[in-house]
Order: structure tokens, then C-alpha cells, then sequence
């Protein structure tokens, strides 16, 4: 099967025709038979078969009979020995990635910052504590060894 035009939706899809255009789904798989000629925008992208274009994905796998040739932008990318690929790889740090849309808690809508709670309203949490003295500290990146 071939198809023309993009595809965009909240579901899981397994591609093994041609494509022509781009794809924003949750999770694609394209299989050995797919090509993709276009982008690809998922939360995971695991590739067996041929893309010109572009990925944009947390996690892209390129396994052994995958074809690459394209920019991939990813947070974890594993790529098989044998894959062909071609192309600009990129790591997504957090400040690339999109953030959604929640106004602050911080300020009003008037920009003003709300009131602040006095701290006669807060309740401190109560703390337990161990009545076992610690012998011997233990330093950060040590090893407990025993007595």
C-alpha cells in the first residue's frame, strides 16, 4: 500500500507500505517492507525498514535492517550494528522539549503575586527519629564495611 498525505493521532501504528508525508502518532513501528518519506513526530519510533526524513522521538531504535538518512532529535537512541544511517543526531535535553500550557501558581492573572500564607497556618510535619546513635559516619560514595 502507498499513501500520500499525514498522519496525526493518538495511537500506535505499524507502517509496511510507502508513505509519503509525515506521521505524528504515539509510538510508530516502521517494519523492513516500510518506507517513510517525510517526518516523524512520536513519543517512540522503532525503525526496521527505510526513512528520508526526519525523527523526533523520546526513544528511536534503528535496528539492523534500518535505513536512516535524516536528522533524528532523541531523548535515548539505540542503533544496531548494521544499521545505515545518514544524517544530524541530537540529544532532546528537557528545555527543548515542549512544555505543556499550565498557568503559574506563583503570580495572579494580573501578573501580581498572590498573598502569602502565614505561618501560623502552616502544620509541621512531625519527624520520628531513631534513638540508635550511629557509630561511625559514613561518607558519600563509601562503601559500609562491616564491623
Amino acid at each position: 500500500m502507498s499513501v500520500k498525505g499525514d498522519i496525526d493521532g493518538d495511537i500506535d501504528l505499524l507502517l509496511d507500505g510507502k508513505l509519503e508525508g509525515n506521521l505524528r502518532c504515539r509510538s510508530v513501528t516502521v517494519g523492513k517492507t516500510g518506507e517513510l518519506l517525510g517526518q516523524i513526530k512520536s513519543q517512540e519510533a522503532i525503525i526496521n525498514g527505510s526513512i528520508s526524513g526526519s525523527i523526533e522521538a523520546k526513544i528511536v531504535k534503528l535496528n539492523v535492517t534500518a535505513t536512516m538518512i535524516g536528522d533524528v532529535r532523541h531523548e535515548v537512541i539505540e542503533v544496531a550494528a548494521g544499521a545505515k544511517i545518514e544524517g544530524n543526531y541530537s540529544h532532546i535535553t528537557e528545555k527543548a522539549l515542549p512544555k505543556p500550557s499550565v498557568k503559574s501558581s506563583h503570580k495572579t492573572d494580573s501578573g501580581e503575586m498572590p498573598p502569602k500564607t502565614p505561618a501560623s497556618a502552616i502544620n509541621p510535619i512531625p519527624v520520628s527519629r531513631s534513638d540508635s546513635p550511629i557509630s561511625e559516619p559514613i561518607a558519600a560514595g563509601s562503601e559500609a564495611k562491616p564491623h
